[in-house]
């Protein structure tokens, strides 16, 4: 298998320095795995897109809340993505259901239920439960609400916007406030590439709410993002102002990807088992492969579902 994943590495650096030239972002592949079957190419064109199967589900003016033409394929919301006015990518997006959206217990049954403390119980009595002067043995059993804190948490919450009973965070690769605007010419796109940046919506305005991530490893340095581990296929992470001891309540839902130096993929890292097969699910025993400080909470919040996002056609070469 190693020798396998050698021959690879070195046909597509060879194939690489052959084409040569090209914007440095030449590529929009997803979901890290096996080579043969991840890595998944999604189109940089609505033309493609169509052909692919993606359909249009809001256009720019749609909303206030969010910029471009946002098309997705067979309802699986993990891969969202934009274009400009022109039909050039210009960012991704991924949705999450809510816990709010009629959680259980369901009002359909909530008569077997009582509230308490965060959670709802339900009781079963062994004796008559209206003779309490005779001694009285009952098995009780206790459930969490899943509206109690629910994921994503307030902490985190400027990262996400509600909408249509979930939740959808966002990266746009070109300048927001350009993308209904002007859009992209095909000179300029063929000349960019995917793009010429990485912008993090954060608050309702797409046009300005956002963070700008820097695009040279070493403009990262003073920053509250977190050097982690190297990991061949995807780069030296980067996490969000992380510790031992934090509150996973903190625990910000992105991770940047440096290789060469250079930022050429990120990637969303929810907590929540999410079920479309573009999501990664690593377990807690890999956490230490690209985090130098584990935050102890990890531990304990259950499944994790990310999503690599890449900004080249070769992430194969992506050796940090």
């Amino acid at each position: 298998m190693h020798r396998v994943l050698a021959l690879l590495a070195t046909f597509l650096f060879t194939t690489e320095a052959f084409l040569g030239g090209g914007p440095a972002w030449n590529g929009l592949r997803v979901t890290f795995g096996n080579p043969l079957t991840s890595f998944n190419a999604v189109p940089r064109t609505v033309k493609d897109a169509v052909a692919d199967d993606f359909k249009l589900i809001s256009a720019c003016g749609a909303s206030k809340n969010i910029i471009g033409n946002r098309y997705m394929k067979d309802g699986d919301e993990a891969v969202i993505l934009i274009f400009d006015k022109n039909g050039y990518i210009a960012g991704i997006e991924a949705g999450i259901p809510s816990l709010n959206s009629n959680p259980y217990p369901y009002q359909e049954i909530m008569k077997y239920f009582r509230e308490e403390s965060g959670g709802y119980k339900i009781t079963a009595y062994f004796v008559n439960p209206g003779n309490w002067h005779s001694t009285c043995f009952f098995n009780l059993f206790k459930i969490p609400s899943l509206n109690s804190n629910p994921y994503p948490y307030q902490e985190i919450m400027k990262y996400f916007r509600e909408e249509s009973g979930g939740y959808k965070i966002t990266a746009y690769f070109v300048n927001p406030a350009t993308i209904c605007s002007n859009g992209r010419t095909e000179a300029e796109f063929n000349q960019q590439g995917t793009g010429t940046g990485l912008y993090i919506q954060t608050g309702p305005n797409p046009a300005s709410d956002y963070i700008t991530i820097p695009l040279k490893e070493s403009e990262v340095q003073g920053t509250k993002w977190t050097l982690g581990k190297c990991f061949y296929g995807m780069g030296v992470h980067y996490w969000y102002n992380l510790s031992e001891d934090m509150s996973c309540n903190d625990f910000a839902p992105i991770f940047l990807l440096y290789n060469k130096g250079k930022l050429n993929a990120f990637g969303w890292a929810f907590q929540g088992n999410y079920p479309s097969t573009r999501y990664e699910h690593p377990s807690q025993n890999t956490f230490g492969l690209f985090m130098k400080t584990v935050p102890k909470c990890l531990k304990t919040v259950g499944t994790i579902s990310t999503l690599h996002i890449y900004l080249t056609r070769t992430p194969a070469l992506n050796f940090c």
